[in-house]
């Protein structure tokens, strides 16, 4: 599916954590990283990580350590990764 596939549900259902995860999935998917960290920070925000969470998310430092130009994730995001292990 294409990111904005996911638009209507995220404004139908602001804390909607699913709909913000699969939209980041789309595009990672797409190479758009900085995009999908955004949106699995939201999923975050509206919900506690999961396993299916964390998977998606261990996969988007590495690739952006291989896009150039491009900055680690927020270390927000990484802290959070971090805590949800423990």
């Amino acid at each position: 599916m294409r990111p904005k596939d996911y638009d209507k549900a995220i404004e139908i259902r602001p804390a909607y954590a699913e709909a913000y995860l699969d939209r980041g999935g789309a595009y990672q998917q797409k190479g758009n990283l900085p995009e999908a960290i955004r949106d699995y920070e939201k999923a975050f925000d509206v919900a506690p990580p999961n396993p299916p969470y964390r998977k998606r998310v261990e996969k988007v430092p590495s690739a952006l350590q291989k896009k150039q130009g491009l900055r680690p994730p927020r270390r927000s995001l990484t802290v959070r990764y971090i805590l949800a292990m423990i």
